[in-house]
């Protein structure tokens, strides 16, 4: 059996939605959804929360996550990298517990509708499979990148004719399905990610969730679409789908 750092990444400051990991949801702070989560994964041996700020780390607390330190401030800035304060976290963890864990599971607050089955899941793959350095969870995206344009300072039209294939009369049913990725599962090897700085590898599996489940807390739409999903107590996208029927 492998062994795991939880880790949940909680600054204060977010330009998309103000405060957003403590920001009530559904009648709770968006980072309880993930503290409780963590608690329940009996893949992950220690959850700790990295944070700048006092009351996220007492929210933190509240909801059974230990938040042993503040993030110094150079990590917490809008221009910061996240794995540089998850290494952090591995740096304090090995220097003050004295333990280095196989694997890190990075737990961003912003998937609040992250399934603990989906989680046991990708633990289990990577059980099997210990040529994998990590999973990485994606989602369906309704926009495929061939219907996006950077919008031309005039505002006119042209430069949506560049590519030869595009083709405004495209049947929607036949276009290519594309995904996205999203905060729901990040898991990767703990010596791959102080190694190359990075989560993503070549080397790593992508677990498809549904796109309930891949709502990631970005912009105040999609704060409003949560919000609506948890008061409908919509877990996954056929409950919406019923509901729509």
């Amino acid at each position: 059996m492998f062994s795991c750092l939880g880790i949940i990444t909680a600054r204060k400051g977010s330009k998309g939605i103000p405060s957003k990991n403590k920001r009530k949801l559904n009648g709770k702070p968006v980072i309880a959804y993930t503290c409780e989560i963590a608690r329940k994964c009996k893949y992950i041996t220690k959850t700790i929360t990295t944070t700048d700020c006092q009351e996220i780390r007492k929210i933190s607390k509240k909801f059974g996550i230990e938040a042993p330190f503040l993030r110094p401030k150079k990590l917490a800035t809008d221009n910061s990298f996240q794995e540089d304060a998850v290494i952090h976290a591995i740096n304090w963890y090995l220097k003050n517990r004295n333990i280095f864990f196989d694997y890190i599971c990075l737990l961003e607050p912003t998937a609040p509708f992250r399934k603990l089955s989906s989680l046991n899941k990708a633990f289990k793959i990577l059980q099997k499979n210990k040529k994998l350095d990590g999973v990485f969870s994606i989602t369906k995206s309704n926009t495929p990148p061939n219907k996006l344009r950077i919008k031309n300072k005039n505002n006119l039209m042209s430069n949506w004719f560049k590519e030869k294939t595009f083709d405004s009369r495209e049947i929607r049913q036949k276009s290519e399905t594309y995904y996205k990725r999203t905060p729901s599962i990040i898991i990767i090897k703990t010596n791959y990610l102080m190694k190359k700085k990075i989560f993503m590898s070549k080397k790593s599996l992508l677990y498809e969730v549904d796109q309930i489940e891949g709502i990631d807390l970005d912009e105040p739409f999609d704060f409003f679409i949560a919000e609506q999903a948890k008061k409908k107590k919509f877990n996954d996208a056929k409950q919406l789908v019923k509901y729509i029927k």
